[in-house]
């Protein structure tokens, strides 16, 4: 039922659809001395993402928030 719940939430929410549907399916419950938490593991979708018209992208181990000259740089180097 929790899990559920959270899917919904993640795919309701303001990420762009390829990314909230990999993370929706990309965590899990983990029990920890006797308490339930829920390990995401976010996986890079292979080009930036947006939130709330922000754009994002997965280096390594972390998510950053591209400038708007990098976003236009990626742009124009993988789609001209």
């Amino acid at each position: 039922r929790w899990w559920r719940r959270w899917q919904s939430k993640i795919q309701g929410s303001k990420l762009s659809t390829d990314f909230a549907n990999s993370l929706a399916h990309a965590f899990k419950p983990v029990y920890c001395d006797g308490m339930l938490l829920w390990e995401m593991r976010p996986k890079s979708v292979g080009k930036p993402i947006s939130y709330d018209g922000r754009f994002f992208v997965r280096i390594g181990s972390s998510t950053q928030e591209m400038a708007a000259d990098d976003f236009l740089s990626h742009m124009t180097t993988h789609f001209v």
